[in-house]
């Protein structure tokens, strides 16, 4: 399996374990062949990086993208709690996840810090 294909067949199956699909469904779905506790370490692996990462935004992106993505709050809300107008909630929510994007594919590439990577732009 290529790399990629790898990554995202692994990212599938943690995706449905974190859904609550037993660890060994998840695997057969995602066409991997692991024991279960390569897959709890992934899944373990994958929720650490994900710490990491979200550490790395930007605190006014962060806020509005917990409060969308993890809260489930609409743009228009968000707006109104953070007193700022529903377009820039909208581009601080894309710039938020273009942050942990880049900063959790840094990372699991065995990268330790991010910033250095950033600053180097």
């Amino acid at each position: 399996m290529a790399e990629s294909k790898l990554y995202r067949a692994r990212v599938q199956m943690v995706e449905a374990m974190e859904q609550g699909l037993p660890w060994d469904e998840a695997a057969k779905q995602a066409e991997l062949q692991i024991s279960q506790s390569t897959a709890y370490r992934l899944r373990q692996r994958m929720r650490q990086g994900g710490k990491q990462a979200l550490a790395e935004v930007s605190p006014q992106y962060r806020a509005c993208l917990l409060l969308q993505d993890v809260a489930g709050f609409k743009q228009r809300e968000i707006a109104t709690l953070l007193n700022m107008k529903e377009k820039n909630v909208s581009v601080y929510v894309r710039r938020g996840c273009e942050q942990f994007s880049a900063a959790y594919q840094w990372l699991e590439h065995g990268q330790t810090d991010p910033k250095k990577r950033r600053s180097s732009r």
